[in-house]
């Protein structure tokens, strides 16, 4: 008599809730066009949950060309559906459900098949951030940030070169993307941020994405409203001080020791610039001051 095995059990188990997942978003359509649905995405990660148990490769090729055959033929009868969504979800599902069997790449296979399953759902989600959130120009820097980590710092060489051994390109590199993320990821805080939620979260932000543009923008609004100058004169106080715990970040990434040495220092000119801050800046001046730097 065959011993039940445990493991398989839930392995199938996953590969049908996977499938189940992944199917059911596709059953939100209101659209009447015949296309894979929720029974079809579940059989289709059983059946390769059922490939990866019998180790059969030969048979996986087969079913996975049997099944984009069926799609393909389904999806040119009926010309007026757009896009091959589903049937690019159906043939990873089916992967995720081998996936499902093994130990080893179980883990991977659940994970995948979630996020699989939001994607299909966020459809309109993600399509408003691509599209609309994100602007064309932020999409090409945020293109040029990651090529600044993934691609130009892959291709430079390692060690050191030149006279004495003092230029490390890597090493150097890391402190241009350290100073790269820092600005990156405070223009986007500041970005999504509610400036109504107070001038203090506006000018920390602030002083993350850039300090110089913080200030001269905060001069031209005093400029143009003399009544909010003492607490316009606080949050450029406050995102100023911000520069030191993020100078002693970079320090620390170069050199430890100095990075020790400038402590004190730099806790100290932080906590001036923030109890001045606070003197400036009284309750009930922040939302009315942050109307003015939601620009940044």
């Amino acid at each position: 008599m065959a011993q039940f095995d445990l493991d398989l059990a839930w392995g199938f188990a996953y590969a049908a809730a996977i499938g189940f997942l992944t199917g059911r978003t596709r059953e939100q359509d209101d659209d009447p066009t015949p296309k894979p649905g929720l029974r079809d995405f579940v059989i289709l990660s059983l059946l390769g949950a059922l490939c990866a148990q019998i180790a059969a490769v030969g048979l996986t090729v087969v079913l996975m060309v049997a099944a984009s055959a069926v799609m393909l033929v389904m999806r040119i009868q009926y010309p007026q559906r757009t896009g091959i969504t589903t049937e690019l979800a159906a043939l990873m599902t089916f992967l995720l459900g081998y996936l499902c069997v093994g130990k080893a790449t179980r883990t991977i296979g659940i994970s995948m098949g979630i996020i699989l399953a939001v994607l299909l759902t966020t459809k309109e989600q993600v399509h408003r951030f691509a599209l609309q959130t994100i602007s064309g120009r932020e999409y090409g820097d945020t293109l040029k940030f990651l090529a600044l980590i993934f691609v130009i710092y892959s291709l430079l060489p390692d060690g050191a070169s030149g006279p004495f051994n003092f230029f490390e390109p890597k090493k150097i590199w890391k402190f241009v993307i350290l100073v790269a993320s820092v600005s990156y990821v405070g223009y986007f805080l500041t970005k999504f941020l509610d400036p109504a939620k107070g001038i203090t979260v506006t000018a920390i932000v602030g002083g993350l994405a850039s300090t110089t543009a913080y200030t001269g923008g905060v001069s031209k609004l005093v400029a143009e409203s003399p009544q909010a100058a003492l607490p316009l004169a606080g949050a450029a106080l406050l995102a100023n001080s911000i520069q030191y715990p993020r100078l002693l970040l970079i320090v620390a990434f170069i050199s430890p020791a100095l990075a020790q040495a400038a402590l004190l220092p730099l806790w100290a000119m932080m906590l001036a610039g923030l109890v001045a801050s606070a003197i400036l800046v009284r309750p009930g001046a922040g939302p009315a001051a942050a109307a003015h730097v939601g620009w940044l």
